[in-house]
């Protein structure tokens, strides 16, 4: 069953990824083609220049044993088709370089814009999935719950002192955050930076008491500063990400006046 529900959430993922590389592959595929076949063309052009310029030094040569008046109308057939051959040549040279030119292009429109999606999945400090990514994904695996039957948790860890906190210990605890979990949750879980300070990871088929220990496990591993908590389920607490959200973040604070 859990090794159904990571297959079930990674294609989830797969099919929002495979229309962008598609369509950037075959835009780069046709690119190759074409400057393959400006470079053959290119070639033949050039052997026939030079079998024409070989043609009319065999009329030259020969000039003596064949009529005036036929070597004068073969040279100028001979002169023109080199003179068509050297422009077709410099056409297909043109063709060529501004193949290599859009293929340049369309290398570069692939990079930049693996990097801007990578940008907007990603968060670049802690490396976790980006607000957004996270609530559409959370949304998606909500609505997958509803379909099967199944429960799910979602858990919150924020630092109530965020703000009195310098720069670098900011991004220390970002980096360090990140790293646990990305290297403590499972495969099939999602986490997310959710904002200045905040954290929040999405657990199938756990329960509220689940969550909490891992998010307990987590803070306990942050002594930079003071943690606090909360973890709401799918579908005690909420139907809807706004709803488990608004409940794990209300529990965690909660927990922080109390404490």
């Amino acid at each position: 069953m859990d090794d159904e529900r990571v297959l079930s959430s990674e294609e989830g993922l797969d099919i929002k990824e495979k229309p962008h590389t598609g369509e950037l592959a075959s835009g780069t595929g046709a690119v190759d083609q074409a400057f393959r076949r400006a470079r053959r063309e290119t070639r033949l052009t050039r052997a026939a220049a030079v079998a024409v310029m070989l043609v009319l030094a065999l009329w030259a040569v020969r000039g003596e044993t064949i009529s005036p008046a036929l070597v004068r109308y073969g040279t100028g057939i001979a002169l023109s088709v080199i003179a068509l051959s050297l422009a077709v040549l410099m056409s297909m040279r043109a063709g060529h370089y501004r193949v290599l030119a859009e293929r340049a292009y369309l290398i570069e429109l692939h990079q930049s814009t693996s990097r801007a999606r990578q940008q907007v999945l990603r968060d670049h400090l802690s490396g976790l999935y980006s607000r957004w990514f996270f609530y559409e994904r959370l949304t998606e695996e909500l609505a997958r719950c509803a379909r099967y039957g199944r429960m799910a948790s979602v858990a919150y860890l924020s630092f109530p002192d965020w703000k009195t906190l310098s720069l670098a210990i900011q991004a220390q605890l970002i980096e360090q955050v990140g790293y646990l979990l990305q290297n403590d949750l499972r495969s099939s879980d999602v986490a997310a930076r959710w904002g200045p300070g905040r954290f929040v990871w999405y657990l199938p088929e756990t329960d509220v008491p689940g969550a909490m220990i891992v998010a307990r496990r987590l803070a306990e591993a942050v002594k930079t500063a003071s943690t606090v908590i909360g973890a709401a389920q799918y579908p005690a607490d909420g139907s809807s990400a706004d709803e488990l959200l608004r409940v794990a973040q209300a529990r965690a604070q909660a927990g922080q006046a109390a404490a």
